[in-house]
């Protein structure tokens, strides 16, 4: 955008602009009735004695009627004098006002469990207009610089909001005029966690659990409001708006720049329209890499593993489930710490169905997977509510052995064998299963 400079007194304010055919000191031709060609600039303007102070390029100054200049520079000495009224702080005075609308909280289903507790903004502009002129074509500009403070893994993240307020013309007074609600968020995590105590029956044999949830709350992100800019672009000089720049805070843009906001996106809504087809492309292209991976041979299957992995985004998986898969594909490759990593990745975004994988890879993956206690802990939590599933009570036998808990290991294996042998009929895996539990009689735990 062009600038001119309006006079020395401006320079207090950011928004000057330049005209076209000036030198880079603010200098132009300007012609007087005579026809003589003067070249200079303009200072002020005095409205009650109607003169302009002037200044030519030999530095001399003097105050001149704008009737000493011909018909031809009248249209931009006017313009100059309407700019330079709408850039006057005494003439235009603008000022900005914070007002905070009701909090509210929204738990949003697009999340899975994610608390938002939204609170809206709203920035009010007062315009005080003492030119005596109705002050036409005002456009209003704005964007809000908004710091995202992350917890609990989620990085910190700066965005911007912007909108555009319309006024028609600005008349001898008072107007205000108010911003969209520019809505700041604090983001929990709600999650359910078990808490799982167990017993034995002596008399029967059998091992008994019960186990209740505390749902647990953990603060994601906060947002905070750094400032807003607004530009106020007013009257035209040589074809181009004159733009005054008002901040709050006002040493705002003393720190920041308005090209800042460029360089940050706004934050995107999780259940937009766009937002919902890039997850519909994200789920088609993902589930195609599997069936493509569960076709291939050995020898690709490990490379296409490594690109499905990089194909991963954790806002495209909500609850996990993509996790959960990558994390199996590594097992069956027998990378165990690789899929113990993805297993704890889909554990996070609250797949209740993981326990039952993570159990297994802690009790029977290999040395650097084993944890005997974690691995009770995830067997139980997959055991409950399915209690008749043989091959989950085995898990859990396997998971004691693993904490050197051979005497419930026992226990709990004969369980399994038993429970299979009424499902099965010693179909399947009855040989795998008495093999195990010769090895915990023997004091050794099982590994894949």
């Amino acid at each position: 955008m062009k600038r001119v400079l309006l006079g020395l007194v401006y320079f207090l304010f950011m928004g000057t602009v330049f005209a076209g055919e000036v030198s880079r000191d603010g200098y132009r031709d300007f012609s007087s009735t005579d026809g003589r060609n003067i070249r200079g600039r303009i200072i002020k303007y005095d409205a009650q004695r109607k003169k302009l102070f002037f200044e030519r390029d030999n530095k001399k100054q003097m105050w001149i009627a704008p009737s000493a200049f011909c018909q031809e520079d009248w249209d931009y000495i006017k313009e100059w004098i309407a700019a330079d009224q709408f850039l006057s702080g005494g003439l235009l005075s603008i000022t900005i006002q914070k007002n905070a609308g009701s909090s509210k909280d929204k738990e949003t289903k697009p999340d899975y469990g994610t608390i938002k507790k939204l609170k809206p903004i709203y920035y009010e502009l007062n315009l005080r207009n003492r030119t005596g002129a109705t002050i036409e074509d005002v456009r209003i500009d704005y964007r809000c610089y908004v710091a995202r403070k992350g917890s609990n893994e989620h990085p910190d993240s700066d965005y911007w909001v912007s909108g555009q307020i319309k006024v028609a013309g600005i008349k001898s007074g008072n107007i205000s005029c108010c911003t969209k609600a520019i809505v700041m968020e604090t983001a929990h995590k709600k999650t359910q966690e078990r808490v799982t105590s167990t017993s034995y029956d002596s008399s029967t044999g059998y091992y008994d659990s019960s186990s209740g949830w505390v749902t647990v709350v953990t603060k994601m992100w906060e947002d905070k409001v750094k400032g807003i800019w607004f530009k106020v672009s007013g009257p035209k000089l040589d074809g181009e708006q004159v733009v005054r720049d008002v901040c709050f805070p006002r040493d705002f843009a003393q720190k920041h720049s308005w090209s800042d906001a460029d360089n940050n996106a706004p934050v995107p809504s999780l259940n937009s329209k766009e937002a919902r087809k890039k997850r519909s492309e994200y789920d088609r292209t993902f589930i195609g890499k599997l069936r493509e991976i569960e076709k291939a041979n050995a020898e690709d299957k490990a490379k296409m593993i490594k690109e499905l992995s990089l194909l991963y985004d954790a806002q495209h998986d909500k609850q996990g489930y993509y996790a959960l898969r990558i994390g199996g594909l590594y097992k069956k490759s027998r990378d165990f710490e690789s899929a113990l990593s993805w297993y704890e990745k889909s554990l996070q975004a609250g797949n209740p169905g993981v326990h039952r994988s993570l159990a297994e890879l802690y009790s029977s993956g290999c040395p650097e997977t084993f944890d005997g206690a974690k691995a009770v802990k995830h067997a139980l939590i997959a055991l409950e509510g399915h209690e008749k599933d043989y091959s989950l009570v085995e898990i859990l036998a396997r998971a004691y052995a693993r904490d050197g808990q051979f005497k419930m290991a026992i226990r709990i294996q004969r369980q399994a064998i038993e429970r299979w042998q009424k499902l099965t009929g010693y179909k399947g895996d009855y040989k795998t299963y008495k093999e195990r539990l010769e090895l915990y009689k023997n004091g050794k735990p099982y590994t894949m």
